[in-house]
């Protein structure tokens, strides 16, 4: 019999920094109006991240990516030689990457100056994010029903 293994990952076990950055709520204030680095726009020469879409939501090995988008990426690219590089559809490259930009949080200036300040991140959570996230309920749960449904929901 195999080993067997656990995984608990950093936003249920409790990880302030992926509660805080997973629920967009203090990114740059660019990605809430017109990022011009989403899905396959850079100005980088490679950009290489964890793959986070539904193809490999099962493989545990830790899959990434690379996405070259210029000659001289490619040249790195081609130096890797220890590297097992296999390709695949760029489509499931951005399966988990955000297609839109989300909307601004009504906390976002007071979250970020609570941020800027020398507190435990644990306190501004409490004070400012949990309040928020129970004032969004109803919203994240027509969200999730419209998602399911494949149905676009008016928004107001």
């Amino acid at each position: 019999m195999g080993k067997k293994h656990f995984y608990q990952s950093r936003w249920k076990g409790g990880d302030l920094f992926y509660k805080f950055f997973l629920s967009n709520y203090c990114l740059n204030k660019c990605c809430y109006k017109s990022c011009k680095y989403k899905c396959f726009l850079s100005s980088a020469d490679i950009r290489i991240g964890d793959l986070w879409g539904k193809t490999f939501k099962d493989e545990n090995l830790g899959t990434n990516a690379v996405i070259v988008f210029t000659e001289n990426g490619a040249k790195i690219l081609e130096q890797l030689k220890q590297c097992n590089l296999s390709p695949i559809a760029t489509n499931t490259c951005v399966e988990g990457q955000m297609k839109k930009c989300p909307s601004l949080p009504l906390i976002y200036r007071h979250l970020l100056k609570a941020l800027g300040k020398d507190e435990p991140l644990q306190k501004t959570f409490n004070h400012i994010v949990k309040p928020y996230r129970l004032l969004t309920i109803p919203k994240r749960i027509m969200n999730l029903i419209s998602y399911k449904l494949g149905i676009k929901l008016i928004s107001h």
